[in-house]
């Protein structure tokens, strides 16, 4: 068996593969093992990190002897006999010299070695750290690491080219840490990976561990290996010196200082709403342009895109009346822009007990529990992409805490503000799909000349339309209230006009122009 050294930790570029290679594609040297001590906190690419997972569960499914999986805790099964003959070779041994002790761990000489000098060390960790305050808690510590070590490494196979892996998911103790650090120092590449949180950085006692923290996720229910494993597809593959080469053109070129994105480049990363307090020149001006041209524009903590976004409410015409004509007519043009007579994109509203079918949808906390979630009937969101998937749920928890809403949202409101996203419209869920968020944003234009009342339904998934990114701009020729009386002002601008008309019918682009000459001498 090789050596390992605590100087023989190497850095990875990309942790994701580096984890898989073999020693000779990781150094020319032959004498030592040189092994991969990293965490994973958050998740970057979703569907990536799914995949991950997934090679993860099915190489520790098909390669015993060389992979070791261990989620949320280690398992200790120990029956009293067995305890109690090892606490009988304990007694007769040092425990502050336990990498000179005749303590036999395994059969294999030279692992026996390896472990004994490794359990020295993570021995003097737990004294130095205060974790063994008595003589009997250092004995049982003792025991429970030889217990932990017996019988998770008598199906491992130890080769010259090929290092065993361990890899540890979620919530993680003291002792659980200090084994892992066993395992490194006999010769594993150990992985710590959590979606949600960093327990594990409070336990490593200053040894050198490699870190990538990425976005933190909600910690919920769905923050499971099998929620994220189960997603995942099991990808065998290696990345090649030009794909290599252009991952590094990418990340040099395609910045937020350069100004230049290429498509879809925050596929899964995050938006924020960023309104425009203007007039109808800045709708003249910016609403046909990209976000990336907007006053305002940027991109935050690296992921998270600054949308500026129209959300206007006009009540009123103009005395002009081809003026306010041309101006709708104009904003209409856009092949992103989804245009209604009505104020009610949702036009049917949702029968209570649909509502309160979502109850077990969320937490004391209003945090979402997915899977329940997808089982509702009223969930229409499931066949999109994964990561648009999460985004979706993810504004709709960040709606429900930001204070848009005239109105309190109980649980109950809670409810049904979700149940109003879930079931939007095809027509709605297909902008979303298309939004690339550095460039063209989806708009929804209205146009009403009558006095109606807005459903709370269509209130609820104008909030969460606008703290996507969306453009909305409402005209209301006779002035009535709608978005005013759900949505709290400051989350969008109220513009009044020369009058107030009533049953004004739209006039289109053609009946502006008139008949033409042929058309006028004609007489047709």
């Amino acid at each position: 068996m090789k050596r390992v050294h605590l100087s023989n930790l190497i850095e990875s570029n990309d942790i994701f593969q580096d984890i898989f290679t073999k020693q000779s594609d990781r150094t020319a040297k032959t004498d030592n093992y040189y092994v991969y001590f990293a965490s994973i906190i958050g998740i970057h690419n979703l569907q990536d990190y799914c995949d991950f997972l997934a090679n993860i569960k099915d190489k520790a499914v098909k390669y015993k002897s060389q992979y070791l999986l261990f989620n949320e805790k280690i398992p200790f099964a120990a029956d009293p006999d067995r305890v109690n003959r090892i606490l009988a070779l304990i007694n007769a041994v040092n425990l502050e010299n336990l990498q000179n002790s005749f303590l036999n761990i395994v059969n294999d000489e030279e692992l026996n070695a390896r472990l004994k000098n490794g359990l020295a060390v993570i021995y003097e960790l737990a004294r130095k750290n205060n974790l063994l305050k008595t003589p009997s808690i250092e004995k049982n510590f003792v025991v429970k690491m030889i217990i932990w070590a017996q019988d998770n490494l008598k199906d491992i196979t130890w080769k010259l080219n090929d290092n065993p892996k361990v890899f540890y998911f979620g919530k993680i103790k003291e002792h659980e840490a200090l084994f892992l650090f066993l395992l490194l120092a006999v010769g594993f590449d150990v992985l710590y990976i959590n979606p949600a949180e960093d327990p594990f950085e409070k336990y490593t006692f200053k040894i050198p561990i490699q870190k990538f923290v990425y976005g933190i996720q909600n910690s919920n229910n769905n923050s499971t290996f099998e929620f994220f494993s189960d997603q995942g597809k099991v990808v065998n593959k290696i990345t090649s010196a030009t794909k290599i080469a252009s991952e590094e053109l990418k990340e040099n070129f395609f910045t937020p200082e350069s100004g230049i994105f290429r498509p879809f480049q925050f596929v899964n990363g995050n938006t924020q709403s960023l309104l425009i307090n203007g007039t109808l020149e800045d709708l003249e001006v910016y609403f046909h342009q990209p976000a990336k041209v907007r006053p305002g524009f940027h991109i935050q903590n690296e992921d998270t895109v600054v949308i500026p976004n129209f959300f206007f409410k006009v009540n009123g015409v103009n005395l002009d009346r081809i003026k306010y004509f041309t101006l709708i007519n104009n904003l209409r043009k856009n092949k992103n822009t989804l245009f209604a007579g009505t104020v009610n994109i949702v036009p049917t509203p949702i029968d209570k007990s649909r509502v309160f079918s979502l109850d077990f949808s969320i937490d004391r906390n209003n945090k979402l529990i997915k899977e329940e979630l997808r089982l509702n009937p009223l969930y229409r969101i499931k066949n999109i992409r994964f990561e648009l998937e999460e985004f979706i749920l993810s504004k709709i928890e960040e709606t429900i805490n930001t204070a848009i809403f005239r109105i309190n949202l109980e649980k109950k409101e809670v409810l049904h503000f979700i149940a109003s996203v879930i079931s939007m419209d095809s027509k709605v869920l297909y902008a979303l799909e298309s939004f690339d968020f550095t460039q063209n944003i989806p708009k929804i234009v209205i146009y009403t000349s009558h006095l109606e009342d807005m459903n709370i339904e269509s209130a609820y998934l104008f909030a969460f339309l606008n703290r996507v990114g969306f453009d909305i701009v409402i005209f209301n020729t006779a002035g009535g209230g709608s978005i005013e009386n759900y949505i709290d002002s400051h989350f969008f601008n109220t513009i009044f006009l020369e009058e107030f008309v009533r049953d004004l019918p739209l006039k289109t682009e053609a009946e502006l122009r008139g008949p033409s000459i042929i058309k006028k001498i004609f007489n047709i």
